[in-house]
Order: structure tokens, then C-alpha cells, then sequence
């Protein structure tokens, strides 16, 4: 509930300072959710309030967005993985996680999944790229993109990634949220989660979490690249949690 401003009942033609009445009512929403100032039964308002004359203003607008991948583009990300080129590990700050560079033949995930959704990222919140003090104007391509398997114990720390956009695809989660969390008596579950963390206009660090499970595979974020983020581990299971990741970048080569 918002704090009401009590210095806007005082007036030139009304002496009597309502803030320190005892009779005032306790202001509170109604049932769509308005506020309502409540019978004061000194005499009521000063002076009418015109709340059409109040503007809301919210400066910062960003996001990331939720993509659920068609069968196409699934077959195509599992038979990517399965022809996974180099190790890659020892460039990405994941502990323990083993990581394989992939390819995109023909830029086929590229031109047919991430331009649309660069697309669309930029309509609701701003082409990220334009943003980068460069004197030319640069196409967009997918850097790298790489397979990750994550085991039991597994996990990938606060980190951010190199480009202006990057993503990440849940492939196989091996695992439930809930049954990971059934005996953590913490009052902020984590494990088996994926989480987003940055600073609000005041400069709280915020978080939104994402409570894994077998209904999030197929599904991927897209979000800027220097989004911190981090993966939890899970426990209790054999079997590998695989995800691929991406970096798209300005190609001013």
C-alpha cells in the first residue's frame, strides 16, 4: 500500500492540520484495487483531488523473454548436440560442468529461431545493439553456441555471458523442483533452479527464479548478455541435466 502524502490536505483557507487528527480514517483500497480516502470527520477534503492530473512513470523496461521451441526446432538443437564439435569447458565459468562447442549449419537455428526473437525483443524493449556506442551500423550473428551436462552436484555460479543477446534452451531435466526441495528447510528454495539476479532502481538486488522441472524442457530464455544469472545444482540423480547455450554478438568483422 502506497504511503498517501498527508501535506496535500493543508490549504491557505483551511488552518486546521489534518495531519494531526485523531478522528481521520486509515486509507485503503477498494475492490478494484483503488485507493480511497476515507471520511474525515473533521469536515472532509480542503479541496477536491483530481487524480487525473497524476501520471505514473516507470523508467526502466526490460526483460527477457520465454521461448516454448517447435518439434522442428528441437529435432534440429538435438542432432546439433549429437554431432558436438571441441570441448569447451575451460572457457565458461561452469564448475565441473562438461561443455561442447556446436554448429549451426547454414545458420539454420540462427536465421529461422534467434532473428525472430531478436526481432521481437527489440519491439517490447529496445534493440540492445543500438545501445553500443559504435559509429557503423552492424548485422547480428550467433558468436558460438555450445552443449552443456550438468551432473548431480553441478553448478554454474553467478556469471554473465560476452555479447549483446544470449540464451539458453532446457534440453533434458532429469529432475522436479519440488521433489529436489522437499527437505530443504530454507525459506528460499534453490535447488534443481535457474535464476536471474539484477539491481532495481534502487539499487536492491533482485531475483526471479525458475523451479526446474521435466515441463521446462523445450523451452528457452532469451534475455541480454550481461544478465547475471546463475544455476543451482540438484542431488540425488544419475543422470545428466543438458542444456545448450548461445551468444549473439554485432559482427564488425
Amino acid at each position: 500500500m502506497k504511503n498517501f502524502n498527508m501535506d496535500i490536505l493543508l490549504s491557505s483557507n483551511n488552518t486546521k492540520d489534518f495531519r494531526k487528527s485523531k478522528n481521520m480514517d486509515a486509507q485503503k483500497p477498494n475492490a478494484q484495487g483503488v485507493i480511497e480516502y476515507l471520511n474525515i470527520k473533521d469536515g472532509g477534503y480542503p479541496r477536491p483531488f483530481d487524480h487525473n492530473r497524476c501520471t505514473s512513470v516507470s523508467p526502466v523496461r526490460q526483460g527477457w523473454l520465454e521461448y516454448k521451441l517447435t518439434s522442428q526446432e528441437l529435432q534440429y538443437v538435438w542432432e546439433s548436440v549429437e554431432k558436438k564439435k571441441r570441448h569447451y569447458s575451460n572457457e565458461l565459468a561452469g564448475n565441473n560442468i562438461s561443455s561442447y562447442l556446436l554448429e549451426d549449419n547454414d545458420n539454420w537455428f540462427f536465421l529461422n529461431t534467434l532473428c525472430p526473437l531478436i526481432d521481437i525483443y527489440g519491439s517490447t524493449y529496445g534493440n540492445m545493439g543500438a545501445q553500443i556506442p559504435i559509429n557503423n551500423s552492424y548485422p547480428y550473428f550467433m558468436n558460438k553456441w555450445w552443449v552443456n551436462y550438468q551432473k548431480q552436484n553441478d553448478f554454474n555460479p553467478t556469471h554473465h555471458h560476452k555479447g549483446v543477446y544470449s540464451f539458453v534452451i532446457w534440453l533434458k531435466i532429469p529432475i522436479e523442483f519440488s521433489d529436489q526441495n522437499k527437505e530443504n528447510s530454507t525459506n528460499s528454495p534453490r535447488n534443481s533452479s535457474f535464476c536471474f539476479q539484477y539491481n532495481n532502481m534502487l539499487g536492491t538486488l533482485q531475483s526471479y527464479v525458475y523451479q526446474l522441472g521435466k515441463s521446462d524442457e523445450g523451452t528457452m530464455l532469451f534475455f541480454p548478455s550481461k544478465l547475471q544469472h546463475i544455476v543451482y545444482p540438484f542431488f540425488n540423480c544419475n543422470e545428466d541435466r543438458i542444456t545448450v547455450s548461445g551468444n549473439i554478438l554485432l559482427d564488425d568483422r
